[in-house]
């Protein structure tokens, strides 16, 4: 079975019912996902995107993942990356290895939708947040000024190519 994980093209002969989870456990250079509910599927750790879709990693099977784009956590665009979790630092929210790669992940495909979103948009985004530690609401407010500083950086690499 092919597939391609973070932009390389995958071959996986193993078990399809393998999931998926415990196969990226094993590649090099792939850091996250975390399974730290034991493979249950209630904290969220371990989404992954498939085909720009967010699902938990730990009960897809690898057959899921046949002719499909798999992008963890650790290539999910670091400018994304980077704006969610100063955002979220800045609500007070804790560094929490269970709900952060989530929210990530979530947000990465929520903001590249809609880069401007109102509030409301914002938290029915995070209706399947299975997060319990930082709470919808700041992570709500964290993904608009997150979607701000996208704008920003956007904006700012616009005004550098005119002026080249």
């Amino acid at each position: 079975m092919k597939f391609t994980l973070n932009g390389v093209e995958t071959v996986f002969d193993g078990n399809p019912e393998l999931a998926l989870l415990d196969y990226l456990k094993g590649v090099p250079g792939v850091h996250l996902p975390h399974d730290p509910c034991d493979g249950t599927g209630r904290c969220g750790a371990c989404t992954v995107m498939l085909d720009g879709r967010p699902v938990l990693s730990c009960s897809t099977p690898m057959s899921k993942a046949a002719d499909c784009h798999v992008v963890t956590v650790d290539r999910s665009g670091q400018m994304v990356q980077d704006a969610v979790s100063l955002t979220l630092q800045q609500m007070g929210a804790p560094d929490c290895p269970y709900c952060v790669p989530e929210t990530i992940m979530r947000a990465r495909l929520f903001l590249e939708k809609n880069p401007d979103p109102t509030y409301e948009e914002s938290y029915r985004s995070l209706k399947p947040d299975l997060c319990h530690c930082i709470g919808r609401k700041k992570i709500a407010r964290s993904l608009l000024d997150a979607a701000e500083i996208l704008r920003a950086e956007k904006d700012a690499c616009r005004e550098k190519e005119i002026y080249r």
